[in-house]
């Protein structure tokens, strides 16, 4: 691919990838890097990429990689080893304030928690088991971090 076929490319895609990136997202800022990402992306594999009637399947499955990955990125950010959990018996974690924490939040959000700090599993993979989004369970977490994060002093 050329840069002149990367222009046209950037051109006829961008504002749909954007928009695709803010509907899974949620927030324009989220979006802007993303959309930036996924066309840095495909600039570093001009050499390898061709402009075919695909580019847009190609774009649209970038992103996807890009904002999954953008999203395990931001929500790593508050540790919940740093709230003191610990794990017992692969029953789950508790705190030294299991009842403060039993007060904060429910059991699904604490299972939630559960299955994505302590097993692994990705935003897709929960969206999936749970039958929601992958934007709903970004939003859960989201949601769940700050209460966490607010009430910080109360669990330790």
């Amino acid at each position: 691919m050329l840069v002149e076929e990367y222009e046209v490319i950037f051109r006829k895609y961008y504002r749909q990838i954007y928009n695709y990136c803010l509907i899974k997202l949620r927030a324009e800022q989220s979006a802007y890097d993303c959309v930036q990402e996924v066309f840095l992306i495909l600039y570093k594999k001009l050499n390898r990429v061709e402009a075919t009637e695909n580019i847009g399947l190609w774009l649209y499955r970038t992103a996807d990689k890009v904002i999954s990955r953008y999203i395990k990125k931001n929500l790593k950010d508050i540790s919940l080893d740093s709230l003191d959990f610990t794990v017992e018996d692969n029953c789950g974690f508790i705190t030294r304030s299991y009842e403060i924490l039993d007060t904060l939040i429910s059991k699904d959000e604490l299972l939630l928690l559960e299955n994505y700090y302590l097993h692994g599993m990705t935003i897709c993979e929960l969206a999936a088991k749970s039958a929601v989004s992958e934007a709903a369970i970004y939003k859960r977490i989201e949601r769940l971090k700050a209460k966490l994060k607010k009430h910080k002093e109360e669990l330790l």
